[in-house]
């Protein structure tokens, strides 16, 4: 014990900077008075501790905690089946509350109706009777009575019921005091246009997003390719002079507009235009062909005036202009007897 004693003190003296004397050395300062070598000092008890924590066998690490229990693993596929059953469920609550409020609108529509049908024989049978009937205020009227002032808010109480599908009830609700001004109207301000990028632009109407089929302008044809045949069928039987019967001005002039040919002169006679016999006869005298166009805007009494003439009457019923043309293309190549 010694031993490792004074090893650990000679170490410690080291790491300070201080070296053991050799034995036999000589020192002026070992000696005393009379040449005699002294006794090193005992070591302090600072020193005596210093050797012991450093004669101390180092402490062993502190074992490993083991990890801790992990929580009970969660059925994620559970949970998604829970979720799909949750969303399944609310799509079933909005389809039927869908169908209820379609059942609801449906029954409040056919009972407006009923309500309109009433009236209209209410003022027939006070018609028959000799009673005065009592006039029917215009939608204006009836929007200012109720509160909604202007023109403006008139166009959002049109949209609010539109956008709360009320507009069927709404509908059922008027009737127009002049069916051809109505029609003329709607016919002037309203298109129903495909959008296609082929299809020619109509600005400055109200333009309803449908089908191709039902497309005014390009009935779902080529309207290019359907106006490529038409010039092409006139020009090649020498129907230099085409005159159209019926349509409304904004038709007029996008069909105007689609078929120009140096070779070829188009005439259009509005719809909403009235015409005499005069007019009629001399029309179908100066033009080699001409278009009754039924299927737009046209009076009956102007189209029963073209019936007879030199000009070749052709009575085309379909409303958009493409396929009109193509009618009229392959009505120009075809016999001309049973035409009119």
């Amino acid at each position: 014990m010694a031993a490792d004693e004074n090893n650990a003190f000679d170490e410690l003296m080291a790491q300070m900077g201080v070296r053991r004397l050799e034995s036999g050395s000589k020192s002026p300062r070992a000696k005393g008075r009379r040449g005699r070598p002294q006794k090193a000092a005992p070591p302090t008890r600072a020193m005596r501790d210093a050797m012991v924590k450093a004669s101390a066998p180092a402490s062993p690490p502190a074992p490993a905690q083991p990890p801790a229990p992990a929580a009970p693993g969660v059925d994620v596929e559970q949970l998604r089946a829970e979720l799909r059953r949750a969303r399944s469920a609310a799509q079933e609550a909005r389809d039927r509350a869908d169908a209820t409020e379609a059942e609801r609108a449906r029954l409040a529509e056919a009972n407006a109706v009923l309500d309109a049908e009433r009236r209209g024989l209410q003022r027939r049978l006070q018609a028959a009777l000799g009673d005065a009937p009592v006039p029917m205020p215009s939608l204006a009227e009836a929007f200012k009575a109720r509160g909604v002032l202007g023109e403006h808010e008139a166009g959002k109480a049109l949209v609010a019921l539109v956008e709360a599908r009320r507009t069927g009830s709404l509908l059922s609700l008027l009737e127009a005091s002049d069916g051809e001004a109505l029609a003329s109207f709607l016919d002037d301000r309203v298109a129903l246009h495909c959008g296609g990028d082929a299809c020619p632009a109509v600005p400055g109407r109200a333009v309803i997003r449908v089908p191709k089929a039902r497309c005014e302008v390009c009935a779902g044809s080529d309207i290019q390719r359907s106006v490529r045949r038409f010039v092409d069928a006139c020009l090649l039987t020498g129907q230099r002079h085409v005159i159209v019967v019926g349509g409304s001005p904004r038709y007029h002039r996008q069909l105007r507009t689609l078929v120009q040919h140096h070779r070829l002169t188009l005439e259009l006679v509005p719809g909403n235009v009235r015409r005499n016999a005069r007019q009629a006869r001399s029309d179908l005298a100066r033009a080699d062909v001409v278009i009754v166009w039924g299927g737009s805007m046209l009076d009956h009494a102007v189209a029963d005036l073209y019936r007879d003439g030199p000009a070749r009457v052709l009575r085309i019923p379909n409303r958009g202009i493409g396929r009109m043309l193509e009618l009229a293309a392959a009505a120009i190549d075809g016999p001309p007897a049973s035409e009119a």
